[in-house]
């Protein structure tokens, strides 16, 4: 997990005035009225949230289940005076808005009607309880391309960004069989559907999507499982990237790794559950973007048991 001091230090003046922006939104909230940023990147998010801004929803085990539920506790939404969370227009979007409700929002679940402050409230149902302003801030796009010609998202990025539009404007790109579900805000949607007309090689026409019915398939990722002598950065790198431990504390070193968005600098920086890995392609090492699902648990031997899902 990144310092939350080595955070602060790292941040620029444009992220210090996002810090402030997110701060009025939820007095904004707190006053009654709904507010939102733009598109924010991982990083940024991890910024507002390092704050206290903005709830991320967690595992949550009621009293009479055996599984937990990926949400909110109605009762620590209850006592708050706004609720701020993000939302990309789907649960697992990456980059998202930063949402503020004004809490008597919360009236509108049957939990709190029925006076249940054991429920757990999804980062889909707090969404909902918004979707009227916030179908207004998001639409998605779907980008159908003729399916002869193989393309990424790193084509798809670069012809909207060819376009001239700024990345706060855009959301995630989520590829599909036959095109890209592209997340934009309402104010350039129209000129995107307008102006969109190649990406890559291939000739694409592009459509907007109902907000409330749109269906973004499951990300795909590759399990990986390993051992490593201890739970630090460089061991890691080592493991994942398939090199050396010398070759991943140069990596490290020349800045070409992150944790949890940000440079990482000291090879021996813990790592846990939930940190996001990201290793730039070296030549010699192949990159990629890793969340770390478990590294505490020992092997007979002591090596510590990792298990990581490797973007696809």
């Amino acid at each position: 997990m990144t310092d939350i001091n080595r955070i602060r230090a790292m941040m620029t003046d444009e992220e210090r005035f996002l810090v402030s922006n997110a701060r009025d939104i939820s007095s904004r909230a707190a006053d009654g009225v709904f507010a939102a940023t733009g598109f924010l990147s991982p990083r940024e998010r991890t910024i507002l949230m390092s704050f206290g801004i903005g709830l991320e929803p967690a595992p949550v085990i009621a009293d009479d289940a055996s599984d937990a539920k990926i949400g909110f506790p109605l009762a620590r939404l209850a006592a708050r005076d706004e609720i701020g969370f993000f939302w990309g227009g789907y649960p697992e979007a990456e980059r998202t808005l930063y949402c503020a409700l004004p809490a008597y929002a919360l009236y509108s679940l049957d939990a709190v009607r029925n006076g249940d402050d054991t429920a757990v409230v999804t980062l889909s149902e707090l969404a909902a309880l918004a979707k009227d302003e916030l179908s207004e801030l998001i639409v998605p796009l779907f980008v159908k391309t003729s399916g002869y010609v193989s393309l990424t998202h790193r084509d798809f990025m670069g012809a909207l960004l060819g376009l001239g539009i700024e990345r706060s404007v855009l959301g995630d790109i989520v590829l599909t069989d036959n095109g890209a579900i592209v997340f934009a805000n309402r104010r350039i949607a129209d000129f995107i559907r307008a102006d969109l007309s190649e990406v890559g090689r291939d000739h694409v026409k592009v459509s907007a999507l109902d907000y409330n019915d749109v269906s973004v398939p499951p990300r795909a990722f590759e399990t990986l499982t390993g051992t490593v002598a201890s739970a630090r950065l460089d061991a890691v790198v080592s493991e994942i990237a398939n090199c050396s431990r010398e070759t991943a504390k140069e990596m490290i070193r020349r800045g070409l790794v992150e944790q949890d968005h940000f440079p990482a600098s000291d090879t021996d920086s813990p790592v846990s559950a939930g940190d996001v890995i990201s290793i730039r392609h070296d030549g010699r090492v192949k990159g990629g973007k890793f969340i770390i699902d478990s590294c505490s648990e020992l092997t007979q031997k002591g090596r510590v048991r990792l298990s990581v899902r490797k973007y696809m």
